[in-house]
């Protein structure tokens, strides 16, 4: 996901300001969850590894919404 924060990957993609914002915060909140699902992998490391796998696939749900549309309104294929 630090890809979409690299300032080529943004200017290539047409990646708006708007999105820019909105990744970076998703960024940062999927970071502080994982770091929770580590934390709690000690205790229980299957029901963290089920944890870390829907928190990936629901951020990469909410990174396809964000860039589902670009700028120039075309649909992103990345």
């Amino acid at each position: 996901m630090d890809a979409f924060l690299d300032p080529d990957v943004q200017k290539r993609m047409n990646i708006t300001q708007a999105q820019q914002h909105r990744l970076r915060t998703l960024g940062e909140q999927s970071a502080r969850e994982l770091q929770e699902i580590m934390r709690a992998s000690g205790t229980d490391p299957e029901a963290a590894l089920r944890r870390y796998e829907e928190a990936q696939r629901r951020t990469w749900d909410q990174v396809n919404q964000i860039l589902q549309k670009l700028a120039d309104g075309k649909a992103v294929r990345w």
